[in-house]
């Protein structure tokens, strides 16, 4: 008899099944395991989702209820701070009470900031805790303004100075932008200024400087601001977008940095910007490779994100958003304003037509579009006139007649912007004897002299912006913080 040694091939079959088999049970399990993981998994995710969906309900009901509120003669019942919402006790309406709302597991506060007279910022922020996994906040924010509260605009056809600001120092202010009585200007280190951003409290005469122990250390252009949020457009590597919480503008700090974006191709400097919604648009300087005009998505509580891009031709040297598009203000010499769709910020793409080629190779410096008008403005050229009317009525990219219509500054247009509704255009520049002008764009349109004022400074004037809430205008020259109100 043969007996089978320890390493028969018998044996080393009867091995070789029970190690099969114990693998494909174990393959088994964990396939059993995976599956079991992502049911549980996705009903979390589906549970998670449920719960976000009942807060954002809920705080958009808050919302909805002080927009209820906010009218012309009841508005002045919501003052600045965190409220809660509750029916009083007729029956008969809403009333602001405590500091927040509970509805079962989940407290809804609104907090309300004044940012005019007729202008509220209103954040509704909805927090729950169900167990130990299910808890969480969100926040919805909305402006809430008497828009049919009728506005009366003064005579800009004769201003005057209200109160004036002379630098004594350096501080090669550029672009600005307004909330309140506070303005906020932006600088350039690359031309001697001393810093990137200031903030002036235009309450008192001559303004005021504030938040003087800010120091942004970078150069400043395009500034822009939604709500309580300060959007700059910067040259500082890696933080080319800068957005701040200016809640209190006269205790601005570093600490009030709630964003920043600076994943651009290298060598790229924000120029231009501009805010719709939680969307920023930036225009950056043209490298001849990478896409100079860019959409950016601002998240609560999280950085920026990169919505999409787009290659246009030349540096965007300003920007106006209208009805869905962006009219680019630009040194191409084949196209200098281009016309960009944004309607989907995620596919940006240029609109049918592309832009409008200004006369010679002069580059388009600036740009304002409201209504059917876009106004544009030329750097100084010999052969052209640096002001072009264009009718946008039909199309987004104007293909006249009507229009266009021109009229000659003998010097640069640095800045320009157009009070809302009315025929008034503003417009800064290097023009001697006429560095601000007022011009009357209905006139314009008649193809007739559309100066109405002028003022002469010592400087070329480079920034300009209108304050709807208070009827009042202001403008920047290197080393002058000027504000203007109407006759």
């Amino acid at each position: 008899m043969i007996i089978p040694s320890p390493t028969s091939p018998a044996t080393t079959r009867r091995g070789s099944l029970l190690l099969e088999a114990v693998i494909a049970i174990a393959i088994f399990a964990m396939t059993l395991l995976g599956i079991g993981f992502a049911l549980v998994l996705g009903e979390h995710q589906t549970i998670a989702a449920g719960d976000r969906a009942r807060a954002v309900y809920l705080a958009e009901q808050q919302l909805e209820i002080l927009r209820q509120m906010h009218t012309p003669t009841t508005s002045n019942t919501i003052t600045p701070g965190t409220h809660g919402l509750q029916m009083n006790p007729a029956k008969t309406g809403w009333m602001l009470s405590g500091t927040s709302t509970v509805s079962g597991a989940y407290t809804t506060s609104v907090e309300v900031a004044t940012l005019g007279t007729d202008w509220i910022d209103a954040r509704a922020r909805t927090s729950w805790t169900i167990d130990r996994t299910r808890f969480g906040s969100i926040e919805v924010d909305t402006y809430l303004t008497d828009w049919d509260r009728a506005k009366t605009i003064g005579n800009w056809a004769s201003p005057h100075v209200k109160t004036l600001l002379t630098d004594a120092d350096t501080p090669a202010f550029r672009k600005i932008a307004v909330s309140g009585t506070y303005a906020f200007v932006t600088g350039s280190i690359a031309d001697g200024g001393r810093k990137g951003l200031y903030v002036f409290d235009c309450s008192s005469n001559p303004p005021t400087e504030v938040a003087t122990g800010f120091n942004l250390m970078a150069s400043a252009d395009g500034i822009a601001i939604a709500g309580n949020r300060l959007f700059v457009a910067t040259d500082e590597p890696g933080r080319q977008v800068q957005v701040y919480d200016i809640s209190s503008p006269a205790t601005l700090n570093t600490d009030n940095l709630v964003a920043s974006y600076g994943a651009f191709p290298s060598g790229l400097k924000a120029i231009a910007i501009a805010v719709q919604g939680t969307t920023v648009f930036v225009g950056t300087n043209d490298n001849a490779v990478d896409p100079q005009f860019y959409a950016l998505k601002m998240n609560d509580g999280a950085p920026m994100t990169l919505l999409g891009s787009l290659r246009v031709d030349g540096n965007v040297n300003d920007m106006s958003l209208h009805e869905g598009y962006a009219y680019l203000a630009t040194n191409s010499n084949a196209t200098e304003v281009q016309v960009v769709d944004v309607f989907d910020p995620t596919h940006l793409v240029l609109a049918p037509g592309i832009g409008i080629d200004m006369p010679d190779v002069f580059d388009a410096y600036a740009i304002a579009v409201s209504g059917s008008s876009a106004l544009i403005g030329q750097q100084d050229g010999a052969t052209i006139s640096e002001l072009t009317l264009q009718d946008i009525g039909t199309s987004p990219v104007p293909s006249p007649p009507p229009g266009p219509w021109t009229w000659e500054r003998g010097g640069d247009i640095n800045d320009l912007t157009i009070l809302p509704g009315t025929k008034y255009a503003f417009a800064t520049g290097t023009t001697a004897g006429a560095q601000l002008t007022i011009l009357d764009l209905a006139a314009f349109a008649r193809s007739q002299d559309p100066v109405l004022f002028t003022y002469s400074l010592l400087r070329s004037a480079r920034g300009v912006t209108y304050d709807l809430t208070n009827d009042l205008l202001y403008f920047t020259t290197d080393k002058d913080l000027f504000v203007f109100a109407p006759g």
